[in-house]
């Protein structure tokens, strides 16, 4: 499944991974990089569109 926001392209590619997508998009409190981590970050979560 894949659809089009207004910030690039969003997919899943399994259900499993559609409920992470939702999890994360409804929870209360989403965790963000700490301002002295410089690192990129790659998972799946932190590369949701805002």
């Amino acid at each position: 499944m894949r659809t089009e926001t207004r910030h690039g392209w969003v997919w899943a590619y399994n259900l499993e991974h559609l409920d992470l997508i939702k999890r994360f998009v409804q929870a209360p409190l989403r965790k963000g990089v700490p301002w002295h981590d410089h690192g990129r970050k790659m998972t799946v979560v932190a590369r949701l569109p805002a």
